[in-house]
């Protein structure tokens, strides 16, 4: 017999189903460079090896996740912003362009240069704001 109630048992599994929400709220609220993993678990008062196994079992990687949130970060920096490229990379964490570069065409299939002239005209936002790519 357990000694959670019916109730507490739905409501770990409800919370257990949000936490992919709640990892990239916390990590999308972040202004600088994206949290850590150890840190995001911080906020979320559970252990990192707790968050690990929580997302592992809905299929998903904290890695991930972290990289959704870069990815609509740079995104949005390369279709809003006359950012130089460099810039945009040291805006979403990256510590070189070059690094970033890569990141971005495993992301994009094409370098962060090319995204913005596909894009057309500097201002229009390639992700509307607060959705989730």
């Amino acid at each position: 017999m357990s000694a959670v109630p019916a109730s507490g048992g739905k409501r770990l599994r409800r919370s257990c189903a949000q936490l992919p929400e709640r990892v990239l709220a916390v990590l999308a609220a972040g202004k600088g460079t994206c949290p850590g993993q150890r840190e995001v678990a911080e906020r979320l008062c559970m252990s990192p090896r707790t968050l690990k196994r929580q997302l592992r079992r809905q299929g998903l990687r904290f890695r991930d996740l972290r990289e959704r949130v870069l990815r609509q970060r740079a995104e949005q920096l390369l279709g809003g912003t006359r950012l130089p490229v460099d810039q945009v990379a040291l805006q979403v964490g990256y510590s070189s362009g070059a690094n970033f570069s890569r990141a971005f065409n495993r992301w994009q299939g094409q370098a962060p240069g090319r995204f913005r002239q596909r894009l057309g005209a500097v201002g229009e936002s390639p992700i509307p704001v607060g959705t989730a790519p």
